[in-house]
């Protein structure tokens, strides 16, 4: 590994930076609206859920564990992953904001809201063991985080 990759941090900046190549055509989904807000909404936190069942959670637990206070290797996981997730979540809701059904703001607060309850319920039900400790029902969550996110960011018909 030393031969090709020199120092540790030089393994997995690899690894983070094939991350993003692998994830190019499941962000590009995530970043095309399908339908409706409420729909599309449904539809960004099921992918996301998705993903973070088979392999972007343990890939987010890993760029958080080797990237947090690290000078090289937070940028990385930053432009490797996080930045590239909410990116595309931005621009789906841009699009949404654009065709009306969602209320004008920068949509970056709103994308990071989006995820972030997800990005927590899976990091502590299986990455931190959370499932034998205080089990959750992430379907359960994912349609309430729904279901609130579209009544918070909505524009309603009465509007």
């Amino acid at each position: 590994m030393s031969h090709y990759f020199g120092r540790r941090d030089d393994v997995v900046r690899a690894v983070m930076e094939d991350d993003l190549r692998q994830g190019a055509e499941p962000l590009a989904t995530l970043a095309r609206p399908t339908g409706p807000f409420s729909t599309s909404i449904a539809d960004a936190v099921s992918h996301v859920a998705t993903g973070l069942r088979h392999g972007v959670g343990t890939m987010f637990s890993v760029g958080l564990t080797e990237g947090l206070r690290h000078a090289e290797l937070g940028p990385v996981f930053l432009g490797s992953a996080l930045e590239p997730t909410l990116a595309a979540i931005e621009a789906r809701l841009t699009a949404h904001i654009n065709a009306g059904d969602m209320r004008a703001v920068d949509p970056r607060g709103p994308a990071i809201a989006l995820v972030s309850p997800l990005l927590i319920a899976f990091l502590h039900q299986h990455e931190l063991g959370g499932s034998d400790v205080r089990p959750l029902d992430l379907d359960a969550l994912c349609q309430e985080h729904t279901a609130a996110f579209v009544r918070a960011w909505g524009v309603s018909s009465a509007d």
